[in-house]
C-alpha cells in the first residue's frame, strides 16, 4: 500500500516496510553510507557493513611509530620515517651512515653526531678560495702534499681582504671618535670666558628633564665677576602662543648690554635651532635679573632632541657688555 509502506532499497538493500519504520531502518541499514569515526580528518563515508574494516585501515587512525612510539595518523607514518623535512621527523629510526665506505649504523639523532667526526665525510679545504673537497681522512694529505702555490696566494689574498675590511672599520671608528671629540669640545661644560675690556662671555651647556608640561632644569652656575652670577632655566611659558621659556637667571638685577643665543641640541650635541636676543654688534640694553626666550619646539625638533633617557640638552651663549669706563 503506497500510503503506509515504502520501498527504501538502496544499493544492495532489499528492505521494504512501513513508512513509520523507515527512519528506524535507516539507523541500522548495512547499506547506508555512514561517517568514519575519524571523519574530522578522513572525509570518507563507507557503507555501514564496511565501517569496521574501513576504520581498522583508515589513514586518519592514530598509531604509534615503531621506532619513536610517537602517535601519528597512519597516512603520515611513511613520511615520518622517510622524509627529514617532515614536521614530525623520526629521530629514533635506525639508519646507515650515507658516506661511502663507512657502514656505521645508528639512530638519526646519533647519526648527526657521527657525521660531524666521520672520516669518510666529504669536507671542504680550509684554505679560502680552494675549491677542493675530500673525505675527512684524506684532507690532511691534501693540505700537506698539495703544491703550496695552490694555497699560499689564496690565503694571502684572504688575509689582505680581511685586513682591508678591518682597516676600513678602524678608519670609520677613528672618524666617529674625532666627531665626538669635536662635539665634546663644542659643548664643553666649562668653555673659557672671553674677557676683553668691559666684556664677559660664557656658554652654558645644560641638561633638562624633557619637553613635558612640568619642566625642570639642571645648569651650572657661573660667576661673571662684578658680582654677576647666573644660571639657566627651562619652564612652561606664561605666553599663550608659546609652550616653553628658556633663559638665564641672575642672582641680582644687572645693567649692561646683552647678546644671548638660545640653542636646542640634537642627540649628537649638534645645534638644530638657535634664537638670538641682541647681537654682538648691537647688544640689547638690559636692566633686569632675567634674560629669556619663549619658544614652541616643533614635533620634529622634539623628536630629534630627546635622548634615550628622556632628557634634552640646551645651550645658551651669553655675552655681557659692561660700561668700559666702570670696569
Amino acid at each position: 500500500n503506497g500510503s503506509n509502506a515504502g520501498d527504501v532499497r538502496g544499493e544492495g538493500c532489499t528492505w521494504r516496510g512501513r513508512i513509520a519504520c523507515y527512519f528506524v531502518h535507516l539507523g541500522e541499514c548495512e547499506w547506508a553510507p555512514v561517517e568514519c569515526a575519524f571523519s574530522k580528518f578522513c572525509g570518507e563515508k563507507p557503507l555501514r557493513k564496511d565501517l569496521e574494516a574501513h576504520e581498522a585501515a583508515c589513514g586518519s587512525l592514530k598509531v604509534p611509530c615503531n621506532d619513536c612510539k610517537m602517535p601519528l595518523q597512519r597516512r603520515a607514518l611513511a613520511e615520518h620515517s622517510r622524509d627529514p623535512a617532515a614536521p614530525a621527523f623520526c629521530l629514533a629510526k635506525a639508519i646507515e651512515c650515507p658516506n661511502a665506505g663507512c657502514g656505521e649504523r645508528g639512530t638519526r639523532a646519533e647519526m648527526g653526531v657521527h657525521r660531524a667526526a666521520c672520516e669518510h665525510e666529504e669536507v671542504a679545504c680550509v684554505f679560502p678560495r680552494c675549491d677542493a673537497r675530500k673525505p675527512r681522512k684524506g684532507m690532511l694529505a691534501h693540505l700537506t702534499h698539495s703544491p703550496h702555490h695552490n694555497h699560499l696566494p689564496a690565503a694571502v689574498a684572504h688575509l689582505l681582504l680581511s685586513q682591508g675590511k678591518a682597516n676600513a672599520a678602524l678608519n670609520r671608528r677613528v672618524a666617529a671618535l674625532e666627531g665626538e671629540k669635536t662635539a665634546l669640545k663644542t659643548t664643553s661644560e666649562s668653555e673659557k670666558r672671553v674677557a676683553a675690556a668691559g666684556e664677559a662671555e660664557w656658554v652654558f651647556n645644560w641638561r633638562a628633564d624633557g619637553w613635558g608640561p612640568v619642566c625642570s632644569f639642571e645648569s651650572e652656575v657661573h660667576d661673571f665677576g662684578r658680582g654677576v652670577v647666573a644660571s639657566c632655566f627651562l619652564c612652561p611659558s606664561d605666553e599663550p602662543t608659546f609652550s616653553h621659556r628658556m633663559g638665564v637667571k641672575f642672582t641680582q638685577r644687572v645693567k649692561c648690554g646683552v647678546h644671548a643665543a638660545f640653542s636646542i641640541l640634537n642627540k649628537h650635541d649638534e645645534i638644530i635651532d638657535t634664537d638670538h636676543y641682541g647681537t654682538d654688534a648691537a647688544p640689547e640694553e638690559f636692566d633686569d635679573d632675567e634674560v629669556s626666550h619663549d619658544l614652541s619646539p616643533t614635533a620634529e625638533e622634539q623628536a630629534t632632541s630627546v635622548r634615550a633617557d628622556g632628557s634634552i640638552r640646551l645651550s645658551v651663549k651669553l655675552r655681557l657688555f659692561f660700561d668700559a669706563a666702570a670696569a
